[in-house]
């Protein structure tokens, strides 16, 4: 039996049958809740049978796309829909745990439970003096060739900020992905992901970018070159 089915008996068990017991449920919210696109969103947190869940819940919340540039859609559906995506593209992102949307007469409501990455740490919570010079800059290398590996599937990340970078024991998950849209071979597309990586990252991660570019560029010298040169220019 998987993750998910287990998941699905463990709510069962608990009462959370259906997407109006997520809705009704009380919950202990880790935030304030956003309230803008129309509607409200918030994030609560729950622990059952010794699993922590984040659990997502909006009303009206939605987002402009593609494939809804007018009305926009719920943006968990578009968080969903992107986790689902780059799982099938071979990147591992949040595992859902649950997810439901329905249309009532006041608009729409969504749920999203994902399971906590309990194991993990994001990129700006890191104990940098924990990491020798090498441990650093293997910490690096790997993010770089992560990074790559998005883009190569087409897609880029807005908000790839180090808070949205959760690493443990050489694996690497992004968060936040309501945002991933394609980046259409567009280089202005995809180097901003890598300008916001830079700009919000510490000073030491800063220091080592070179080696982020080799991994990234896959050791072209003057792909990295390149790349150093146009990010340079456009902080300026």
């Amino acid at each position: 039996m998987d993750s998910v089915d287990k998941n699905q008996q463990l709510f069962y068990r608990t009462g959370l049958k259906d997407i109006t017991d997520w809705l009704a449920l009380g919950l202990q919210l880790v935030d304030e809740p956003n309230f803008g696109h129309g509607g409200y969103s918030e994030v609560g947190s729950m622990r059952l049978d010794g699993k922590l869940f984040y659990v997502k819940r909006q009303h009206n919340y939605h987002m402009r796309t593609l494939r809804h540039p007018l009305t926009g859609e719920p943006s968990f559906r578009r968080e969903h829909y992107n986790i689902q995506r780059l799982y099938e593209k071979g990147i591992k992102t949040l595992d859902v745990a649950y997810y439901q949307e329905v249309k009532t007469s006041r608009g729409w409501k969504a749920v999203l439970v994902t399971e906590a990455l309990e194991q993990y740490t994001s990129l700006d919570k890191i104990q940098e003096l924990d990491y020798d010079d090498d441990s650093f800059i293997q910490l690096v290398r790997e993010l770089g060739s992560k990074v790559a590996q998005l883009h190569a599937t087409g897609l880029r990340h807005p908000c790839l900020y180090p808070k949205h970078i959760f690493f443990t024991d050489g694996n690497i998950r992004f968060i936040d992905l309501e945002t991933v849209r394609p980046h259409f071979s567009l280089r202005h597309f995809w180097q901003r992901d890598l300008e916001v990586l830079f700009r919000r990252s510490s000073e030491r991660f800063k220091s080592y970018r070179k080696e982020f570019l080799l991994s990234y560029c896959h050791g072209d010298l003057k792909a990295v070159n390149k790349l150093e040169v146009s990010i340079t220019k456009r902080k300026k």
